[in-house]
């Protein structure tokens, strides 16, 4: 075809002709060369890095909900078993902190669980009134994912922008920016207002210690950093009394 077309062409035009395959096929030898040198170095400086941390912040999710869970559900046992070991002198302060400890972690267990109906309640209205698809599951769903610490976020908005894509990528965004809505008001007022209420510290106390949580510790920092400041401020009343 190309031969053909050098045959038709006018004698001036024919030289020209002839050297664009090959000027083509050298450009597009380079584009790959690049392109190949981009996607190695991209490789090497990006990829494995960033598979690494999600890696590490995987691990630091499941290592996290098992250790919060263990201790909800564990803490007597183990309270108990510190009990027969430590000297007389300690058993009042130990018992005293145990229940402490159970009462901070107990306080906010009951707000998470609040907090995340309040969410799946905001996504579920929204959707609602917008006249998305499965409103009601949706909302659902979103309080059940929501309990899953920092990664049941991300599974929630997926999930609520999946639910609307039959209906349109239009109504996808929408949806997304129901549940981002509902997100940033979750996070930055009623999430605060509710642990403050269950773990009987301030909502600016509340923000600051997942704050410094999340900055000295990470995930685990973050998810052990609230019920952490409430068994720190009854320690701390506790003996202020004691010692007045």
């Amino acid at each position: 075809l190309w031969g053909r077309g050098l045959a038709v062409a006018p004698d001036w035009v024919r030289p020209m002709l002839a050297k664009l395959p090959r000027e083509l096929g050298s450009e597009l030898h380079r584009w790959l060369a690049e392109g190949l040198e981009a996607f190695e170095a991209w490789l090497r400086s990006g990829f494995f890095p960033t598979l690494s941390a999600l890696l590490g912040g995987a691990m630091e999710v499941v290592v996290g909900a098992f250790l919060f869970l263990y201790l909800l559900w564990d803490g007597e046992q183990e309270l108990a078993a510190a009990l027969r070991l430590a000297p007389d002198a300690l058993r009042p302060t130990l018992v005293w902190a145990g229940e402490a400890l159970e009462r901070a972690f107990l306080g906010y267990f009951r707000g998470q669980v609040v907090v995340a109906a309040s969410m799946g309640v905001m996504v579920g209205l929204g959707l609602f009134l917008f006249g998305l698809p499965m409103p009601g599951a949706v909302g659902f769903l979103v309080a059940v994912f929501e309990l899953i610490p920092f990664l049941g976020v991300l599974l929630g908005m997926v999930f609520t922008g999946l639910a609307a894509l039959g209906k349109g990528l239009g109504a996808a965004l929408l949806a997304l920016l129901v549940f981002v809505v509902a997100g940033e008001f979750e996070g930055h007022v009623l999430a605060p207002l509710i642990l403050a209420r269950t773990t009987r510290l301030h909502p600016v106390s509340v923000l600051l210690a997942i704050f410094l949580g999340a900055d000295l510790g990470g995930f685990l920092g973050a998810l052990l950093a609230v019920p952490t400041a409430a068994f720190l401020k009854h320690a701390l009343l506790h003996f202020w009394l004691q010692r007045s």
